[in-house]
């Protein structure tokens, strides 16, 4: 879901993006969409979204530069540049 912050620090206009997220959702700068779902869902400007698969079920991710994202398991982290 998209949302919009006012200068009240307010949310509104919510905007789903997509009927999945298990746990973690987040927009890069360049507009690209990252989704975890059990993998990670990669949705760019235009086209079908990319799926990646990791060997343990990914909880959380966290944006570090332009293009890459550090996502945390239960016993790893891993490093993924899109």
């Amino acid at each position: 879901m998209r949302l919009q912050v006012n200068d009240a620090c307010e949310l509104f206009s919510p905007q789903v993006l997509e009927e999945r997220g298990e746990y973690c959702s987040l927009e890069l700068p360049s507009g690209t969409v990252c989704i975890l779902d059990g993998g990670l869902f990669v949705y760019r400007q235009a086209g079908e979204p990319e799926y990646l698969e990791f060997p343990e079920r990914p909880a959380c991710m966290v944006p570090v530069g332009e293009n890459t994202l550090v996502i945390t398991a239960r016993t790893a982290l891993y490093r993924v540049r899109l």
